[in-house]
């Protein structure tokens, strides 16, 4: 993943996360996401640059099998 994301400043970071009292799994993956926001690197939860392109236009229908 190498989108760029608005970075976080360095003495925001650290204000954040001293003394942070919290602990566990959705603290680390907090921390980690930050730690990848500091130079601007996207994480797998940042919103896509871009809107996904859907595989059928919208308005078509599935085929129907005439043979049921």
């Amino acid at each position: 993943m190498t989108t760029t994301r608005p970075t976080l400043a360095t003495a925001g970071f650290a204000a954040r996360w001293r003394d942070n009292p919290r602990r566990g799994r959705a603290a680390a993956q907090e921390h980690f996401s930050d730690l990848c926001h500091l130079p601007g690197v996207a994480t797998r939860n940042d919103p896509p640059a871009s809107p996904p392109r859907e595989g059928r236009e919208k308005g078509s229908s599935r085929a129907i099998r005439s043979d049921r």
